[in-house]
């Protein structure tokens, strides 16, 4: 196996280049490290973290380490954009910021296919078009770099990952069940206008460049590897048109229901509130609360009916008579006088 994992690097050190391939190594580790550090800390840290089931705590520490990666190669890919397409050629124009980059998010998205593999097996969680985005992702930076092709617009591209921050605070409110406090609705809406900005506008943008590049002279998007151009292409189409799209409906929705779940929370405090008759009304973002108050102010229907009030003297009477036969005589002669 070690045999294995040395020719491996050494075929990839003679392919790229060693720095290359240390970008691309490190990448992958770094993002191991991340979760290994996030799992700990908030062990330590959060109670919320401690009543999650193994698969959410797993899901947990890789939101963090998509957060954190995803922030550093959003601003990567910003930096590329502001420098512009390097020597005016679409397909071929590289630099070694870009290379490095790619080789970065190479070994970021081959840590998060290894990731969603992990949940499958480990939970039987699938993530099938979560893992079929970061296949994409492994086949364009591997193709980019392995050609030296198309490194702007797969620099750019990265832009998009600004969304992976906010998805996750989203998750994080809501494990911690804080979905109906107001910081999960402000995280909701700034991330529907980054989403808009970061991938939405950014679809816009690659198209422009790719559009303009085919249209007019000297059509340099025309002149790279075959293959690579259209895996460029036809992965533009997917985000543009059925990736980011269907994403950005599912945020709607999360926010609908969220909204349904809320106000049965706050009906179901307020009818708890009203059983109870008087004390502080129960909290409407704790469910919890709500039917422990209504449990309590509600009989229980394996309770036996109280029985009638009998006065003592009768009962003692019934027990004495019951006991002795002269002695329900004189109970019996007595009631009838």
């Amino acid at each position: 196996m070690d045999g294995n994992v040395a020719d491996l690097a050494r075929y990839l050190g003679d392919r790229f280049g060693s720095t290359i391939t240390v970008a691309c190594v490190s990448s992958y580790f770094v993002s191991a490290v991340i979760q290994l550090v996030s799992g700990t800390i908030s062990q330590l840290v959060s109670k919320s973290y401690s009543r999650l089931s193994p698969a959410d705590k797993d899901r947990w520490n890789s939101g963090v380490n998509r957060s954190v990666m995803g922030f550093a190669l959003a601003c990567h890919g910003m930096c590329a954009w502001l420098d512009g397409v390097p020597n005016g050629d679409i397909a071929y124009g590289e630099n070694d910021f870009l290379v490095h980059t790619a080789a970065t998010a190479l070994g970021f998205f081959l840590f998060e296919i290894r990731d969603s593999l992990n949940m499958y097996l480990a939970h039987n969680l699938k993530e099938d078009i979560l893992l079929w985005h970061h296949c994409m992702g492994v086949a364009l930076y591997f193709s980019t770099l392995y050609t030296r092709s198309y490194l702007f617009l797969a620099n750019i591209a990265l832009i998009q990952e600004f969304t992976a921050v906010f998805t996750h605070i989203g998750w994080l409110l809501a494990k911690s069940r804080l979905d109906c406090h107001w910081a999960w609705t402000v995280n909701q809406y700034i991330l529907i206008v980054t989403w808009i900005v970061c991938r939405n506008c950014n679809d816009v943008l690659i198209w422009r460049h790719i559009l303009e590049t085919i249209i007019f002279p000297p059509r340099s998007f025309l002149s790279g590897p075959i293959l690579v151009m259209l895996l460029v292409f036809c992965g533009g189409l997917v985000l543009m048109c059925v990736l980011n799209p269907y994403w950005l409906l599912r945020k709607f929705v999360q926010i609908r229901a969220r909204n349904i779940r809320c106000s049965r929370r706050h009906n179901a405090a307020h009818h708890s509130t009203h059983l109870t008759g008087a004390g502080a009304p129960a909290s409407p973002g704790d469910p919890a609360r709500a039917a422990a108050a209504i449990e309590q102010a509600a009989p229980s229907p394996a309770a036996d009916p109280p029985l009638p009030a009998v006065p003592a003297a009768a009962a003692a009477a019934s027990v004495n008579a019951a006991g002795d036969p002269l002695r329900r005589r004189v109970v019996s002669e007595s009631a009838s006088s």
